[in-house]
């Protein structure tokens, strides 16, 4: 089971959207940062992966300064970033990113994002051949997802 990342980098899209501005320098930042993701997923959504990746950075280097070091937002960068990484064959550079998300994730008790990030650890760690640490991840993914109410 794979995460489509390009559905993510929407929903972040519209989250960083959504997420109001304060005032002063903070507005500079945040226009800084929207300016980079737009970029970035421009060449990402073309499969421009490693043409994405300084986007991305410059957005993970604003991140922490306009919404906190553990916000939703900040993890999802890092997602995206971590994806932008995989997507480009550099798994040592993705690593630490998904590892980062997912603690932030869990730590914030968001049940959907912590299974799109053990799924999108364990992902790499298939790419990467090391299959006995890919499929616990995998049937974790499977648990943490919440079930839907049947009525």
């Amino acid at each position: 089971m794979k995460v489509h990342c390009l559905g993510w980098i929407a929903v972040l899209g519209l989250l960083l959207a959504l997420t109001p501005f304060s005032s002063g320098q903070q507005d500079e930042l945040r226009q800084q940062l929207d300016a980079a993701f737009k970029k970035g997923v421009a060449f990402y959504s073309n499969a421009q992966y490693a043409e994405s990746i300084p986007h991305f950075e410059k957005v993970l280097t604003l991140a922490p300064k306009v919404f906190g070091a553990e916000h939703p937002n900040t993890a999802g960068i890092m997602n995206t970033l971590g994806a932008a990484y995989l997507k480009s064959r550099n798994s040592d550079k993705a690593l630490p990113l998904f590892k980062e998300c997912l603690r932030i994730r869990e730590m914030l008790k968001d049940s959907n994002a912590v299974a799109a990030s053990l799924n999108n650890l364990a992902h790499l760690y298939e790419e990467l051949g090391q299959y006995e640490l890919a499929e616990p991840l995998y049937l974790r993914s499977l648990i943490s997802m919440p079930v839907p109410a049947l009525c």
